[in-house]
């Protein structure tokens, strides 16, 4: 290297030696994520061990969906899954008002750092036969964008179907 710069015929002065730090480092992956800075400096294993506590403070009761959510994001991150599949998937059923949608919102902003990693897909709106080509694409040389597929853009992100009761039978 030094002899590369004198022959560049930059004075060795003028060179500044600089070390990359781990906010540096939080930097870059924080613009090839999308996911906030915080997020990414944060020290992982202390979201995870917390990761109960701090759901809880937004979701009343519910410590059963809670506690399965927080275990299958520490196995996850543990290393104990297949990195060409998704973290992990949860299917959360029950009637109006229980928390399922306000839990799933909690654990992307929690998790993720915003609300905006979760995709949220409206299934009334894919009542009728044709309207599946909304949701995964129509054939070439129509129209129709695929929502959920064209929404995938990031590596971590979550998808939440929300009124499947009203979808379209048979």
């Amino acid at each position: 290297v030094a002899e590369l710069l004198q022959q560049s015929g930059v004075p060795s002065e003028a060179t500044l030696v600089r070390q990359v730090t781990a906010e540096d480092v939080a930097q870059v992956v924080s613009s090839w994520t999308g996911i906030a800075v915080e997020q990414v400096s944060a020290s992982e294993s202390s979201r995870l061990l917390h990761l109960e506590k701090e759901l809880h403070e937004t979701i009343i009761g519910q410590d059963e969906a809670v506690q399965s959510v927080s275990r299958a994001l520490r196995r996850a991150r543990a290393g104990l899954r297949n990195p060409q599949r998704p973290m992990a998937g949860f299917c959360f059923c029950g009637p109006t008002g229980v928390g399922k949608t306000a839990l799933c919102k909690t654990l992307a902003s929690t998790f993720f750092g915003s609300e905006e990693t979760m995709i949220r897909l409206d299934m009334s709106e894919f009542m009728e036969k044709h309207t599946v080509s909304k949701l995964i694409g129509a054939p070439p040389g129509y129209a129709p964008l695929a929502a959920f597929c064209c929404s995938l853009g990031r590596s971590e992100q979550g998808a939440l179907f929300g009124h499947g009761s009203r979808l379209r039978q048979g």
